[in-house]
């Protein structure tokens, strides 16, 4: 997808920055990653079935600085999260129409014409407007 080099760039640190949280913090045993594009916006969520964390306790930076790539982006970043059951961080990035037109008609006709090569389930499973990865620890 073709997007300004500001979005792509801030988008991938929050990506980054989320993966790294669930690797340090969150003793977690499986993670799901969801990047999609739905009304005219990217959205990125990573869930995690790991401990969680106390929403009455103020983020690190490394939450901060997540929420403030959020805010610079035009963006929304929501946290979620359950003591013991997991967290689930989600972001909103608004897209220009033409982006999102684009996306569509080059990742959307192949799939409407059965022409769209599938890919391997394991690496990665494509949907008509989505990626969706899926880690799960052995």
């Amino acid at each position: 997808m073709k997007m300004d080099a500001d979005v792509r760039h801030g988008v991938f640190l929050v990506f980054k920055e989320a993966v790294n949280n669930v690797g340090r913090h969150a003793r977690a045993t499986e993670v799901d990653i969801d990047f999609r594009v739905q009304h005219h916006a990217l959205a990125l969520t990573v869930t995690d079935n790991g401990n969680g964390v106390d929403a009455a306790v103020p983020g690190g930076l490394g939450l901060r600085s997540m929420r403030a790539r959020a805010e610079r982006l035009r963006g929304q970043l929501e946290l979620e999260s359950l003591i013991g059951r997991g967290t689930r961080l989600s972001l909103t990035v608004p897209l220009g129409q033409r982006t999102v037109a684009s996306w569509l008609r080059r990742h959307l006709s192949p799939v409407l014409t059965g022409v769209a090569r599938r890919r391997s389930p394991r690496r990665h499973r494509r949907t008509d407007r989505a990626i969706f990865l899926g880690y799960q620890k052995g």
